[in-house]
């Protein structure tokens, strides 16, 4: 079963994608980054550092940037039919 939690994290949002034991930190809008001032090589440095082997995926949805990646992680870890894919 999978379920998001959605939460602000700095001057970025983050969805957690929950599925099973497997979690994947999902960092949205990278688009806006330089335009408030967000480094997203610190961002990413950051994510390695606290995450360890967790995954994550930097995406901005609306340009559909990282939503291959997404939608795998939801298929192949989460338990999703690809019959519903």
């Amino acid at each position: 079963m999978s379920s998001w939690n959605n939460s602000i994290i700095g001057q970025g949002a983050s969805a957690g994608i929950n599925a099973g034991k497997a979690r994947c930190s999902a960092m949205n809008k990278i688009d806006l980054g330089p335009l408030i001032g967000a480094n997203l090589d610190v961002m990413k440095a950051d994510a390695l550092r606290m995450r360890v082997k967790l995954p994550f995926v930097f995406t901005n949805l609306k340009g559909g940037e990282g939503v291959d990646q997404i939608v795998n992680f939801i298929i192949h870890k989460g338990g999703l039919p690809k019959a519903l894919a």
